[in-house]
């Protein structure tokens, strides 16, 4: 039997460095590391290519597109004719437009990856204490780096300037070629309402692209600020994952919301006020009509929901930081909180979106006449809410008047803040035809909505200065006050009016020093109802109803000047007595000494008294409509007037959250009763149950 041959003995291999390992997680914290480094590196080329062809397409479509519409064009003389259907040529650029975005988020995407991969290089410097070594005659350098040695090349921050010269005239070609081939596009296509529509969109879009591209390129410090947010919510706890975080608490409505409907209770309120004078005034003037009546909604629904919103959301833009800071129910009601940089560019985007959206309706849509009064509606509001935010940066915010103090410019605030009543009113009152009778037909009315806004919104700033007072044992007025107030020193005078601030030297405070339960009866109580003094908005009440009284004279059949002169007197004396009385429930020895008449029952009869004597001296008509303006003055009055902080901050939710419940149990009970309970309770709680447990299945 042969022996196997023997095996000349090897010698042995060098024996390999051994990698410093620590714990078994520290070793799967590395392996984690070089696997994900891998994949990042195995990403790149792929990256690459798709960019380059992405890009490669956008170009090759925008040149056979720009061909197609020299072709259609007469260069010399620039005249151009379609060769297909006219509207078609303003749809073409988005063929380019959606490669470029793509291209655009790719280079995002490219972006962040190259920021975390140099994250992933520099933990495994660190991890892997990694030495430094030098190759073909270059500087030493760590391993691995290809990141750092990317970005120091071709990095648009801080990469050699060949380089980011290159990439920038790449950009200023492709952007070039764009804008060329998108407006001689635009040029072509017709109509000329379509043209300016897809001028917004290209414009649009091509901010879009220049942002995501700004921020791929030379703003890249900045997505990577923003990629990494979510991390900065992160507990700081050592035992807790990187990735885990707890989001901020929001107690307010999404951005979506907010720039779609930003103050939905002032809609719902004001947006019935076009309308509402525009039927009165088409009432007076013998025009009622059901396409006069579609024009006054189309025209309320632009200005109120189109316009008006816009506006809120300006103010609110200038009220960031002081509203959040001044009540809670700002905080819930106002721009979003907390506030991100990127909402309020956002933000101020809508606005221009919402004005060129208005515009466009007046000159396309609305007939003549309708759209000049719209027009003439929006450049008012911008002059007005120029005139507003100017007197409330230079007079209300840092003055150096004293807060309590009436001034000249606080006065000029009150009486702008009530243009928005009187801007709306006259565009129901011109729509209606209210003109023919005369100028004073329109100055009087528009003049009693303008008061009537001064007298409401100064009572609901006056209501919201008790959320600032600290008050002394349960009492006001005080002369302890939150330092917020100082960012908005034109309530204070209204403060004082009201007895919740007392005249004289005022000590701000911080924090407001009460417990929940104070908090919460200072806000149901009424403190506006025993002031019956002369306030700013008790004069603005009287000369409400002295100018609603006034129109309803001027349009009378048998109206001539003594029936106004009576009108003006009639107003003012019957309003006069509402201002002086109040009802029984309002008493309050700390600030009021006698108990007067009720305030309700000296308007009714104001108002009937009225009806009668304007009956008499010029028909049926004229006395009744007498006798419901003096009524709706005073009884708007009084609402607020007996209105509580509560009542102000009541919101559409409020509101429709009871009624939504109300519908939901009435479906129910109808389901229950005709399907039964077993069906409703699935529908409701989505739960099976225990079918045995039914007490109506049948034996």
């Amino acid at each position: 039997m042969e022996t196997p041959p023997e095996i000349a003995p090897q010698p042995n291999p060098k024996p390999k460095p051994k990698a410093k390992t620590g714990t078994t997680e520290e070793q799967k914290y590395l392996e984690a590391l070089a696997a994900d480094y891998q994949s990042l590196r195995g990403t790149f080329d792929r990256l690459d290519q798709t960019s380059t062809g992405l890009l490669a397409v956008a170009v090759t479509l925008t040149a056979a597109f720009g061909a197609f519409l020299l072709d259609s064009c007469n260069l010399p003389s620039f005249t151009c004719t379609p060769r297909t259907w006219a509207p078609l040529y303003a749809f073409l650029p988005l063929a380019p437009f959606a490669t470029m975005l793509l291209f655009a988020d790719m280079g995002n995407a490219k972006t962040l990856r190259m920021y975390y991969t140099r994250a992933v290089e520099a933990e495994l410097m660190r991890v892997t204490n990694a030495p430094s070594i030098s190759f073909a005659e270059g500087y030493p350098i760590r391993l691995p780096a290809y990141g750092h040695l990317s970005v120091g090349l071709f990095g648009q921050r801080r990469g050699r300037p060949r380089y980011r010269l290159t990439l920038l005239l790449l950009y200023v070609s492709v952007a070039s070629l764009y804008a060329f081939t998108t407006g001689l596009s635009l040029w072509i296509a017709r109509p000329i309402d379509l043209q300016i529509t897809m001028l917004f969109v290209y414009a649009f879009i091509t901010a879009v692209i220049i942002r995501i591209t700004w921020l791929g390129s030379f703003g890249s410090r900045t997505l990577w600020k923003d990629a990494t947010m979510p991390f900065s919510w992160a507990v700081h706890d050592t035992e807790q994952l990187p990735g885990a975080r707890t989001t901020p608490t929001r107690i307010t409505r999404s951005i979506r919301a907010y720039l779609f409907v930003p103050r939905p209770h002032e809609l719902l309120v004001r947006f019935w006020i076009v309308p509402f004078s525009w039927l009165l005034a088409a009432l007076l003037s013998d025009s009622l009509g059901g396409r006069q009546l579609v024009t006054a909604l189309v025209v309320a629904a632009v200005f109120e929901f189109v316009v008006y919103q816009g506006r809120y959301v300006a103010n609110d833009l200038r009220g960031i930081g002081i509203d959040d800071e001044y009540s809670s129910y700002k905080r819930r009601n106002r721009f979003p909180w907390p506030v991100k940089p990127s909402w309020v560019r956002w933000a101020i985007l809508s606005i221009v979106v919402r004005v060129g959206l208005a515009v466009w309706i007046s000159l396309r849509i609305l007939p003549s006449g309708p759209d000049r009064i719209l027009l003439v509606a929006i450049a008012a509001l911008a002059v007005q809410a120029t005139i507003y935010e100017a007197l409330r940066e230079r007079v209300s915010v840092s003055t150096g008047t004293p807060t309590t103090l009436l001034s000249p410019g606080k006065l000029a605030i009150y009486l702008v803040v009530g243009l928005g009543y009187a801007l709306r009113a006259w565009i129901g009152f011109a729509l209606g035809g209210l003109g023919q009778f005369g100028a004073l037909a329109i100055v009087l009315p528009v003049l009693a909505m303008l008061a009537f806004g001064v007298m409401s919104v100064t009572m609901a700033w006056a209501l919201s200065v008790s959320t600032q007072v600290v008050p002394t044992t349960d009492r006001v007025p005080s002369d302890r006050c939150s330092r917020t107030l100082l960012k908005m020193t034109h309530l204070g005078p209204l403060g004082v009016q009201a007895r919740l601030i007392a005249p004289g030297e005022i000590e701000y405070v911080n924090h407001m020093a009460l417990d929940p339960g104070q908090q919460e009866s200072l806000r149901h109580q009424r403190f506006l109802e025993p002031v019956a003094g002369m306030t700013i908005w008790n004069i603005a009440s009287l000369i409400t109803t002295a100018c609603a009284l006034g129109t309803v004279a001027v349009v009378a059949p048998e109206g001539h000047a003594s029936l106004l002169g009576l009108a003006l007197l009639l107003g003012t004396t019957i309003q006069y007595a509402v201002v002086r009385s109040y009802g029984s429930g309002a008493a309050d020895s700390a600030r009021t000494s006698r108990r007067r008449l009720s305030a309700p029952l000296v308007a009714v009869t104001g108002a009937v008294s009225t009806g009668l004597i304007f009956g008499i001296l010029s028909s049926t008509e004229t006395g009744v409509s007498a006798g419901l303006a003096l009524a709706l003055a005073s009884f708007g009055y009084l609402y607020f007037r007996h209105a509580c902080v509560a009542d102000m901050e009541v919101t559409l939710s409020d509101v429709v959250r009871p009624l939504g419940r109300a519908v939901q149990n009435l479906t129910r009970r109808v389901v229950e009763l005709i399907f039964g309970r077993y069906a409703a309770q699935l529908v409701w709680n989505r739960e099976s149950g225990d079918r045995t447990d039914r007490d109506d299945v049948p034996a």
